[in-house]
């Protein structure tokens, strides 16, 4: 079976759906020599040695501008798949940020040996090569992510694209390819440049021979995706010192205290909880599916259900539903009438939205098309035991005096990460437990 190399169809034909339909897949380019292939992906990679990390800085954040310009043309059938979460991500202010994280403190130490006073040495941070990426189709955006990443550290980069959703990164990359930015010392940095340090690929799933020839070039294999997913690329041959950065199966909730409701400011936090749980349509791993509300303060855990349901229609009219699946609307209608029974339904008239008030015991399912469980707790200490291996977001709302001994609870369970609710939906670092861009780079020391 090919390895086929997905160019990006002129934005006036690119429309939703974005799959890789069987005739863009027959028209499209196929790849016989890969090894070829990713050598010249790596020379095209020496475009970076000319340009410092603080020019690409520079380079994202004036496209960033850029996409939100009407100059760029119109976003809005990006809308629904993380458009207005990547542009904000591309932001100077953002990447510098994580960038300086990665990288012991100093984003210069891409260009030249810079000191650490610690070690008593010098260092500097090289490329480690080729990154091939392994998407998932469930949210497109989270491909920009990875390969923005992967441009930052100057490495060549290969991505595998899923079927769903597969044009999207390869048309949104297009705007990118096409922009220029003159920097300060007056040199051009060309998103054409860094283009052709980056191609997109596809191939069946069950083409193993076509992904073992691309693991084996791999400096860094990132995977993303379910677990099947994940477990077919780490099984793959690989080189003996190539680095493995893996994005699997996770699952986010939300918990709010007791003292942090009142009915002043009860409407704003539904509100920013339905932005967390519809911004990516609950296919995000840091989508919340879950919100445990302690009992015992001025707003009730119902009362707090009832709120979010006026949420998530406010949050529908401003973020709009694509049309679900046959298998999402069983889904959802399933556990509507199952929970009719067992507890209190609050939801649109179609399938766009449901709010369910339960307060059994099990552990909840995590349905996906904008469905959000709501369970009244006794104590904020509950939670903890609903921390499950997979546990990446806690979306928390507690005063500031139980927030920390909670937080080192959850913890201690497994949680990866934990935030404010409303920003739950956010990329940030660390990302389920690691700095990607640490993972990108390999160290040289000058003493």
């Amino acid at each position: 079976m090919p390895i086929y190399k997905i160019e990006a169809p002129n934005d006036g034909r690119t429309r939703a759906p974005w799959d890789l339909t069987e005739n863009i897949l027959q028209s499209s380019p196929k790849i016989v020599d890969w090894e070829g292939v990713a050598l010249g992906l790596k020379d095209g990679a020496r475009v970076f040695d000319g340009i410092t990390a603080g020019e690409l800085l520079d380079f994202f954040d004036a496209a960033a501008l850029y996409l939100a310009s009407t100059e760029s043309g119109s976003l809005e059938k990006y809308a629904s798949l993380g458009i207005s979460f990547l542009i904000p991500f591309l932001r100077r202010t953002n990447l510098e940020r994580l960038l300086r994280i990665s990288l012991k403190g100093n984003p210069a130490c891409m260009d030249t040996f810079v000191r650490l006073e610690d070690l008593g040495k010098m260092v500097m941070a090289r490329p480690r090569g080729l990154i091939v990426h392994w998407l998932a189709g469930n949210v497109p955006a989270l491909g920009a992510v990875s390969l923005v990443q992967g441009i930052l550290t100057k490495n060549a980069n290969a991505v595998k694209l899923p079927q769903e959703n597969g044009l999207f990164l390869p048309s949104f990359f297009n705007r990118i390819a096409r922009f220029e930015h003159q920097t300060k010392r007056g040199r051009v940095v060309s998103g054409k440049d860094l283009a052709a340090a980056v191609i997109f690929l596809f191939c069946e799933k069950d083409d193993v021979e076509s992904q073992r020839r691309m693991s084996l070039t791999s400096d860094v294999r990132v995977a993303w995706g379910g677990q099947e997913a994940v477990e077919n690329v780490l099984r793959l041959p690989k080189k003996q010192d190539a680095e493995d950065v893996v994005f699997g199966p996770k699952y986010s909730l939300a918990a709010i205290g007791r003292e942090a409701l009142d009915p002043a400011g009860l409407d704003a936090v539904a509100l920013r909880l339905a932005m967390d749980a519809s911004v990516f349509e609950q296919r995000g791993c840091n989508s919340p599916h879950a919100a445990f509300v302690e009992t015992g303060g001025k707003i009730s855990p119902f009362e707090f259900a009832r709120a979010l349901a006026s949420a998530m229609e406010k949050t529908l009219r401003r973020i709009p539903r694509q049309p679900v699946s046959a298998g999402e609307a069983y889904a959802v209608v399933s556990l509507r009438n199952k929970y009719a029974l067992e507890g209190e339904v609050f939801a649109s008239p179609g399938t766009e939205w449901t709010v369910i008030y339960s307060e059994e015991k099990a552990s909840l399912p995590a349905c996906g098309g904008r469905l959000v469980f709501v369970r009244p707790i006794s104590d904020i200490g509950d939670v903890i035991e609903h921390i499950r291996p997979g546990a990446q977001t806690l979306g928390l709302l507690l005063d500031d005096k139980r927030r920390i001994p909670f937080a080192e609870k959850a913890a201690a369970a497994g949680i990866a990460r934990i935030t404010a609710i409303g920003k739950m939906s956010l990329y940030d670092h660390p990302w389920d437990g690691l700095f990607p861009m640490e993972r990108f780079v390999r160290w040289v020391s000058l003493e």
